[in-house]
């Protein structure tokens, strides 16, 4: 059955922002007087829920404190992220999918409210019939929002794939029962993403190709 429908992720998939990631946690190991890491170490050892990740470079994790590092973090990403070109190729292929007439929406693990936000500054908004973030600003994930989302697309399982960069994004599919294709030049690396049994791509463009093959 042909893909009738590409649900996009948004952070490392869409937007070219682990690096202002990578930036904005090590201000915070640098404040737990914790070692520093490089875009390399966090490609591959990225994780949701992101405590996960905070506690193997020993941040906090949970509690009161974790919380105040998840808003130290978002504050920041949040006066930094106009620096975030999109991913190459992202523009055209979202363009060439619309004009292929196969809508498109977003499902992501950042704020609702910052997603929307984020969406209209790159002028994409038209493009997705619906974008659904998440109520709060933990990165816990995006289970909790997935199947919303889902039932709102009323499709057909097998029409629907969605392309994101993590391994979050893969359980998402599987959860959902949908087709998945991983980004491999965002927040995961291609040899962390080696594990699972998924189409990867290093270039946006070859989404097209999947679609039209």
């Amino acid at each position: 059955m042909q893909i009738r429908h590409v649900i996009w992720d948004w952070n490392g998939t869409l937007v070219n922002d682990a690096s202002l990631c990578v930036e904005i946690v090590n201000d915070l190991l640098e404040e737990y007087s914790l070692n520093q890491v490089d875009l390399n170490y966090y490609r591959n050892n990225f994780k949701f829920p992101v405590s996960a990740y905070y506690k193997k470079l020993g941040l906090p994790y949970e509690g009161i404190e974790y919380e105040e590092i998840a808003i130290k973090f978002i504050s920041r990403y949040r006066e930094l992220s106009h620096k975030c070109n999109l991913q190459p190729f992202a523009r055209e292929t979202i363009n060439r999918i619309f004009n292929l007439e196969i809508n498109q929406s977003v499902l992501s693990a950042s704020n609702t409210k910052d997603l929307d936000n984020f969406i209209s500054n790159y002028g994409l908004s038209k493009y997705f019939v619906s974008v659904d973030g998440v109520s709060n600003i933990y990165a816990c994930g995006k289970f909790d929002v997935a199947d919303y989302h889902f039932r709102k697309l009323n499709r057909n399982k097998k029409e629907i794939l969605i392309v994101g960069d993590t391994h979050h994004d893969h359980e998402i599919a599987k959860k959902l029962g949908i087709g998945c294709m991983l980004y491999s030049m965002g927040h995961c690396s291609s040899s962390s993403l080696n594990a699972l049994n998924v189409k990867k791509t290093n270039d946006l463009r070859t989404v097209v190709d999947r679609l039209i093959s």
